[in-house]
Formats: structure tokens, C-alpha cells, sequence
């Protein structure tokens, strides 16, 4: 596959990189799930990079409240269709590059078969019942898990690889299915996406371009308040398997496991089916949130 050399000038000249690693991207087809704060980042400097083929999946349409921190988007565009705007915005800034659209979104009947499609997922999504339904579906299907989520002035990021920890190592069930931290409920600053987002794009590159020989699962988990960067933390934490992990227990395959947001199963279904599985796992939880992360914020 032959590749401009002069677009790419400037990848090129990296050792780690070079021509093989420019050609393994145009090869590489990764899928952004979520085309908003999170997705907006990711899918430019994707595209930017040299990404053969970029799927966008996102059913939502553009909302002046947006504006304020999804990139993507502009003042004409509200009330269009998020997912072709991106495929808009991505083909001009790189012609080279092929967008597969999912303006349906991932969804429990079609995740398997769309997420079969790519070599790398990314998270870029605003709510839990996608979140585990995409972790799920890559455990199963064996494939990277680009992780992040943004609330307030904090931001989190990791890669869950198929033969590691997933996101219910992490966060074991969402609590409060109907009052999970999220930008809409919480706010976000505008910045805290195009951060994280650009640090997810980074971990899609790696994983095409740069040969890793031993793969470790960290979760950096940052916040930064209004009086300015330097007064910004970033926290890591090395996170393993749980033995009591839902998904892929010691010894088994992973599997795809009940999720919030099934069809057919409202929130107060989902809340008392959470409380069930609390009741029988407190002392987990408990052991869990000590020693690695509040579970008031994710």
C-alpha cells in the first residue's frame, strides 16, 4: 500500500513509527463509539493520523448545548444527524480515508456484529448501559477497549485489552442506573473531552504503530479546576483481574452480561436487579472501594 509520504512527513520521521507503522494505519479500521465531546477529539486527530477507515456510531442529533465542548460541530448544524456530520467533517480534512456510519448506534442486537468489524473499539460513549454493553462485546469478541469518561473537571482513561481486566474489574455495576455522573447531569468543562479524547486517540495509535512487549492496564484518573493547569493531577492505578468479575470469572470465556438499557427492561427493573446482586457481593464492594477507587465518581 503505497502512502503520501509528504502528508505524513512528520510521523514518519519518528523511529517507532516510520513507514511500516504509517501503513499499519491505513490498514487499521477502528471504531469510535459516541460522536461527541469524547468522539469529537478522537475521530480528528484519527483521521489526521492516517486511520484506513474510521466507523461512527451515534444516533443522536446536534444540540446547541453541545457546542460548548464537541468540536465537530457547528452553529448551522444543530439539529442534524451527528453521525454524518462526522463523516462530513472527517472526509475533508482527509479524503483518504473511509467512514462506515452506524446512525442507529450500538445497541444489544447489533453490537456484536458491528464491533466483529473493526480491529480496535473506543469508548468514547456518555452513559453506562453502553459502557458495559462495549466491554462485554469485547471480551467476547477479543478485541481493545479504548476506554474513557469525562465528569466535571476529571477525566478517565485506559485501554482494557482482551486477555486483561475489563471495565466491570473497574466499576462492578453501575449503582444508580438512573443517576449515573455525567456531563448532562453534572456539567463538564469544556476541555476536560478534547483532553481525554486526545489521550484516547494516542492509545489507538500505539496499539497500531508502536510494538508494546508487555501490556499493563492502568487507569489515570485526572482533575483539573478553574485556577489553571498547573494545578492539574493525574493519578494512575493498577488494575487486575477481579476473581468476582461478572463478566469473565477465573477459568471461563468472557460472556456478555445483563446490562442496563435492555430492551424491555425499564430503570426500575434494572435498579432492583442492582440491589440484588449488592446485597449478595457487599462485602466485594466494599473491599473493592477502598483500596482502588471512590465509587462516587467514575
Amino acid at each position: 500500500m503505497e502512502i503520501d509520504k509528504e502528508r505524513y512527513k512528520r510521523n514518519l520521521l519518528l523511529p517507532e513509527v516510520g513507514e511500516e507503522g504509517q501503513k499499519k494505519l491505513a490498514e487499521s479500521r477502528v471504531l469510535v463509539v459516541g460522536a461527541g465531546g469524547l468522539g469529537s477529539p478522537v475521530s480528528l486527530y484519527l483521521a489526521a493520523a492516517g486511520v484506513g477507515t474510521i466507523g461512527i456510531a451515534d444516533f443522536d442529533r446536534v444540540d446547541v448545548s453541545n457546542l460548548q465542548r464537541q468540536i465537530l460541530y457547528r452553529e448551522q448544524d444543530i439539529g442534524k444527524a451527528k453521525a454524518e456530520l462526522a463523516a462530513e467533517q472527517l472526509q475533508s480534512r482527509n479524503h483518504s480515508v473511509q467512514v462506515e456510519l452506524y446512525p442507529e448506534g450500538i445497541t444489544a442486537e447489533n453490537a456484536e456484529e458491528i464491533l466483529a468489524k473493526f480491529d480496535v473499539i473506543v469508548d468514547a460513549s456518555d452513559n453506562f448501559p453502553t459502557r458495559y454493553l462495549l466491554s462485554d462485546t469485547c471480551m467476547k469478541l477479543g478485541k481493545p477497549d479504548v476506554y474513557g469518561a469525562i465528569c466535571e473537571f476529571a477525566g478517565q482513561i485506559t485501554v482494557f485489552a482482551s486477555d486483561g481486566p475489563c471495565l466491570r474489574c473497574l466499576c462492578p455495576e453501575a449503582e444508580d442506573p438512573s443517576g449515573n455522573p455525567n456531563s448532562a447531569a453534572y456539567g463538564v468543562l469544556g476541555v476536560i473531552p478534547g483532553m481525554i479524547g486526545c489521550m484516547q486517540a494516542a492509545e489507538v495509535l500505539k496499539l497500531h504503530e508502536v510494538s508494546v512487549k508487555e501490556f499493563q492496564t492502568l487507569v489515570a484518573t485526572g482533575e483539573v479546576k478553574p485556577t489553571g493547569l498547573p494545578n492539574s493531577n493525574v493519578l494512575y492505578y493498577e488494575l487486575e483481574n477481579n476473581a468476582w468479575c461478572c463478566v469473565r470469572p477465573s477459568g471461563t470465556e468472557p460472556k456478555i452480561k445483563f446490562y442496563f438499557g435492555v430492551k424491555g427492561t425499564s430503570l426500575e427493573d434494572a435498579a432492583k436487579k442492582l440491589e440484588k446482586l449488592k446485597n449478595e457481593r457487599i462485602h466485594q464492594y466494599e473491599a473493592y472501594a477502598e483500596g482502588v477507587l471512590s465509587r462516587e465518581k467514575y
